[in-house]
């Protein structure tokens, strides 16, 4: 899939930053 169609989401933030995602991700807005 081509970068600049990819949808962004938390999630995939936190696994790029190497964030343990296991199902309760607090967001600061």
């Amino acid at each position: 899939m081509p970068f600049g169609e990819m949808t962004i989401t938390p999630h995939d933030v936190a696994v790029l930053l190497g964030i343990p995602v296991d199902g309760h991700m607090v967001v600061g807005n």
